[in-house]
């Protein structure tokens, strides 16, 4: 979206003129760099010191708002893979949106490197299955649930408050609107 160049519109000049006030350039003073990788729908793999943490506490990468999930998942019912309507997001990793405690501890124990990065917004990810060490389906679309700590740490619709409706949130949770 490209917004207007307000500097040029002649009605709000003349009552910047009026109040006196003289135009000065603004500066955000945040220097960004540019994204030299394009986020796809299938995410890409970080490191995790790639990830950096917002002021909100949600997850960014090069100054960009992610989500993080692990693509590659293990799942016990094969048939339920030749209709992926079928697949429950319950039974699924979830995706997370703020560092939460289910990430700090996959920091800990050196299983953070498992997620990656991705920027969907309509909470369908890309997922390899696995079972027992083997590939059950590669490159599947799946609709996953966002991580309910994440909700709670960023008590996101006030999350933590509201135990009777907190399914609801986690189910309704809408990407875009975050």
């Amino acid at each position: 979206m490209r917004l207007p160049d307000f500097s040029e519109n002649n009605r709000l000049n003349e009552l910047r003129q009026q109040m006196g006030a003289e135009l000065i350039p603004w500066n955000s003073g945040e220097n960004w760099d540019p994204i030299d990788i394009e986020l796809d729908d299938e995410g890409i793999e970080i490191r995790p010191e790639e990830i950096e943490y917002g002021p909100d506490g949600t997850l960014r990468y090069r100054g960009r708002k992610v989500v993080v999930y692990i693509r590659d998942q293990s799942y016990r019912d094969q048939y339920a893979l030749d209709s992926y309507e079928l697949i429950d997001p319950e039974d699924l990793c979830k995706f997370h949106v703020a560092d939460c405690s289910i990430l700090s501890q996959m920091r800990r124990q050196g299983r953070y490197e498992r997620y990656v990065v991705a920027t969907r917004s309509d909470g369908n990810f890309t997922v390899n299955f696995f079972r027992g060490g083997g590939l059950l389906k590669e490159v599947v679309e799946c609709r996953l649930y966002v991580c309910k700590k994440c909700l709670s740490k960023l008590d996101y619709k006030k999350y933590r408050t509201k135990k009777a409706r907190q399914n609801k949130i986690r189910e309704s949770f809408d990407l875009n609107e975050f």
